[in-house]
């Protein structure tokens, strides 16, 4: 995902703690969460109008 622009990563390096990695969605990966997220519900919705 980091490769497609969708998250980013960063360390937090804060003394006397082990260092840690975070990541967080760029912008990009916030359009396609909620496009996905749009897509999966239609298909959610096609397969309850199918099965019903």
């Amino acid at each position: 995902m980091a490769e497609a622009g969708l998250i980013e990563s960063y360390w937090n390096l804060e003394a006397g703690v082990r260092p840690r990695k975070y990541y967080r969605l760029t912008t990009e990966g916030v359009t396609q969460v909620k496009l996905r997220t749009t897509e999966g519900q239609a298909f959610a919705a096609a397969l309850t109008m199918l099965l019903a």
